[in-house]
């Protein structure tokens, strides 16, 4: 398995992978009125090319033996607010691994490239947001090194 940095040829590819997570994320959750094929989308489409291309974000992945992408991890670093002497810091943004290829170390290797690449950048503080329901996540990033440090609560209106 190697890890790289996507490129913008890999959008296609990435596009397909992350209909997968989105559907995954569907099941998981029960949601009866999501967007099937999300990233198939304009604004899907935009939101790889935007981590693909932008400063201050990447995509790390990992290919198979038949260089087919099996994993990914999106991040993104938020500086500092102008008024605020918080420290910069880093967001993973979304993180997906294929069912067959869960528990042979992926995850982790992909949040070990991504605490360098905010370390690299400057970042005080790492992020990652989740389901209250994905008790799997939960312990994968807690086992890693994050802990809670805020809650939200929502509601329908």
């Amino acid at each position: 398995m190697e890890l790289e940095i996507a490129k913008k040829t890999d959008i296609e590819e990435l596009k397909q992978i992350c209909n997968e997570f989105s559907k995954q994320e569907e099941d998981d959750l029960n949601i009866k009125d999501k967007i099937k094929n999300p990233y198939n989308t304009k604004k899907g489409i935009e939101f790889i090319q935007t981590y693909i291309t932008k400063r201050n974000r990447t995509v790390f992945i990992i290919r198979n033996k038949k260089k087919n992408i099996v994993a990914f991890l999106f991040a993104k670093i938020n500086p500092p607010k102008f008024n605020s002497k918080k420290p910069i810091k880093a967001d993973l943004t979304m993180m997906y691994v294929k069912a067959h290829y869960r528990s042979k170390g992926l995850g982790k290797q992909l949040t070990d490239e991504f605490k360098v690449w905010a370390n690299k950048k400057g970042a005080d503080k790492l992020n990652v947001t989740l389901w209250t329901h994905n008790k799997k996540a939960d312990k994968f990033y807690r086992r890693e090194g994050f802990k809670t440090s805020t809650t939200t609560l929502e509601m329908n209106s």
